[in-house]
């Protein structure tokens, strides 16, 4: 690849899934989409119909006002399961990050998790 060329990540359409009725075959052709996607690029665009560029922006909004934050800040999010907090600043993979958050279908559980990031408040509305 010639230097300034952009690299076209994997884009997946998870709409086709349907979580009440999983159509094996449709269920099997998403994963293996994934598995590729991610054995070769590390990553993938996800799409689901009916989430819009709007959402899809704030989410990315808010997923760099998080990421911005000082190391310090971040790496108070600990967890005692692999994966489940903050890893980052390792030598082997000095660009990567990633968050994770404890039963985040738990509400006091993504409350604990903003408040232990944005002590003083985040004043940003969702």
């Amino acid at each position: 690849m010639a230097s300034g060329e952009y690299i076209q990540l994997p884009v997946i359409d998870f709409s086709l899934l349907n979580y009440r009725d999983p159509n094996t075959r449709v269920w099997e052709s998403v994963k293996t989409e994934v598995f590729q996607a991610l054995q070769e690029y590390g990553c993938f665009q996800a799409i689901v119909s009916g989430v819009s560029p709007e959402l899809q922006n704030s989410v990315y909004d808010a997923m760099k006002e998080l990421f911005d934050l000082p190391f310090e800040t971040k790496s108070k999010n600990t967890a005692s399961r692999m994966f489940h907090g903050f890893i980052g600043n390792t030598p082997i993979l000095p660009l990567y990050e990633s968050m994770g958050i404890d039963e985040p279908y738990i509400e006091k559980q993504v409350e604990n998790f903003t408040n232990l990031m944005w002590p003083q408040g985040n004043a940003q509305v969702w």
